[in-house]
C-alpha cells in the first residue's frame, strides 16, 4: 500500500472515531438538557436524529477508509465466490 493511501485511510479512521466520540457527547448533552414537559417529542427521536446526522457519516468514513486502505480486499474476494 502506498504512503498516500495509508495517510488518507488514517485520516478517515480518525475522522470516523471523532464522529463517534462527538455522537456520544451530543447524546449525553441532549439527555442533560431534555425536559419532558417542554418537549413533545420523545427522547429517542433526538437520538435517532443524532444517529442520522453524526453516527452514519462517521461509519461511512470508516468504511471508506477500509476500502482506501485495501483492508477489505480479502473480504470482498471471499464474498465474491
Amino acid at each position: 500500500m502506498s504512503t498516500t493511501r495509508r495517510v488518507i485511510a488514517t485520516v478517515l479512521y480518525v475522522l470516523g472515531a471523532l464522529g463517534g466520540v462527538a455522537f456520544v457527547i451530543l447524546v449525553i448533552s441532549d439527555w442533560g438538557s431534555y425536559n419532558d414537559l417542554a418537549n413533545s417529542a420523545p427522547f429517542y427521536l433526538f437520538v435517532v436524529a443524532r444517529i442520522v446526522l453524526v453516527l452514519l457519516p462517521s461509519i461511512l468514513l470508516v468504511i471508506i477508509g477500509l476500502i482506501v486502505g485495501r483492508r477489505l480486499k480479502p473480504f470482498l474476494a471471499k464474498s465474491a465466490r
